[in-house]
C-alpha cells in the first residue's frame, strides 16, 4: 500500500514503513527457517540454512534499530523541539540504510569467522549436501550473548527515552505559561500524545514478542545457564515462535489503526482492488464514499507522483 501514501511523507511515516518492511522480511526468513529445518530437513546444504539465519538475525536487528530511530526522533521532537531540524529526510535515509546494512554485514562476518559457522566441515560448500555439516554456532553461549546483549541494551534505552518523554509531557501540562498557549499548541500536544501512544504500543509489542525469545535463547542451550532437555527446549521454542508471530500480527493492527496515512492508503488500495473485482464480473466501478476522518489529511497533503501519472 506504500504506493498510495500521499506527500509529503514525514520522518515518522518513513520510519514506520521501514519498520513494516523489516518486520515482513524477518517473518519471511522466520518461516523459511522453520520450513527448511522442520518440514524439509536435510534437503539442502547446511550452508544455505546458515545464510538464511544471517538474513533472519539481520532483519530482526533492522527492526530493532528502526524502532530505536523512531524513539529518538520522537524524543528530540518533544523534549528538544528547537533541535528537531537536525532530523531530516537525509538523516532518516541514512538511519534506515544503517539499520539494514550494518546488521547484515556484522552477522555475515560473524558466521564466517566463528568456527561453527560457514567454516564448519566442508566450509562454504553451498552446493554440497555435506556443506557446513558440523555447524554448531547456535550452541555457543558466546554467540547467543552477542545476539541478546544489544537487544537488551536497546530495550533499556527505549524504556529510558519513553520514560523521559512521559515525565517531560507531565511537566508541560502543569506549566501555567504553556497552558495559556494558543489552540495550535494544544493540537500539536494532542498529536504528540497520539504518536507517543502508537510508538509505545510498538515498543511494548517488541518487548512482549521478542524479550521472552531472547531470554529463552540465552539460558537454554547445552552450555548455558540452565541446560534443559530437548523436549523442554522444543516447548519453549514453540512458545517463542508463537509470541513472535503474535508480535508481527499486532504490529500490523497498530499501523492500520493508529496511523491515518496507513489507514488512507489501505482504504484506497481496497477500493481499487474492489473495483478490479467488479470489472472481472462485468459490473461498473463504484465511487468510494470517503470517510470524514480523511478530510483534514487530504487538505494537508497531495497525491504521490506515481498516482498522478495513472
Amino acid at each position: 500500500c506504500s504506493r498510495y501514501l500521499r506527500r509529503p511523507i514525514g520522518v515518522n511515516l518513513r520510519l514506520c514503513v521501514s519498520l513494516t518492511a523489516s518486520d515482513a522480511l524477518c517473518a519471511s526468513f522466520y518461516i523459511l527457517t522453520f520450513t527448511m529445518n522442520v518440514l524439509i530437513p536435510d534437503s539442502v546444504s547446511m550452508c544455505w540454512i546458515l545464510l538464511i539465519e544471517v538474513g533472519k538475525y539481520s532483519t530482526f536487528f533492522a527492526s530493532v534499530f528502526t524502532l530505536l530511530a523512531l524513539a529518538l526522533n520522537h524524543y528530540v521532537g518533544i523534549v528538544y523541539p528547537l533541535k528537531r531540524h537536525v532530523i531530516t529526510p537525509s538523516t532518516v535515509r541514512f538511519a534506515i540504510t544503517f539499520a539494514y546494512i550494518v546488521p547484515f554485514a556484522f552477522f555475515l562476518a560473524l558466521f564466517c569467522i566463528h568456527p561453527g559457522g560457514f567454516r564448519a566441515n566442508e566450509s562454504f560448500a553451498f552446493f554440497s549436501s555435506q556443506g557446513c555439516s558440523q555447524a554448531n554456532i547456535f550452541r555457543s553461549p558466546h554467540f547467543r550473548w552477542v545476539v541478546v546483549f544489544p537487544f537488551i541494551f536497546i530495550i533499556l534505552t527505549l524504556s529510558f527515552l519513553y520514560g523521559h518523554i512521559l515525565v517531560h509531557m507531565g511537566r508541560v501540562q502543569k506549566d501555567p505559561l504553556l497552558q495559556s498557549s494558543a489552540h495550535s499548541n494544544s493540537t500539536k500536544r494532542s498529536s504528540n500524545r497520539k504518536l507517543l501512544v502508537t510508538l509505545v504500543l510498538l515498543a511494548g509489542s517488541a518487548c512482549l514478542g521478542w524479550l521472552p525469545t531472547m531470554i529463552q535463547f540465552v539460558i537454554t542451550c547445552d552450555s548455558c545457564l540452565f541446560p534443559v532437555t530437548l523436549k523442554t527446549r522444543a516447548v519453549t521454542g514453540g512458545i517463542s515462535m508463537t509470541l513472535n508471530i503474535l508480535k508481527l500480527i499486532t504490529d500490523a493492527f497498530i499501523y492500520s489503526s493508529r496511523l491515518i496515512e496507513i489507514r488512507y492508503s489501505m482504504f484506497i488500495f481496497s477500493d481499487i482492488l474492489k473495483n478490479k473485482l467488479r470489472r472481472l464480473v462485468g459490473l461498473r466501478n463504484s465511487p468510494p464514499a470517503l470517510p470524514t476522518e480523511f478530510t483534514r489529511y487530504l487538505s494537508e497533503t497531495k497525491e504521490n507522483r506515481s498516482m498522478r501519472r495513472k
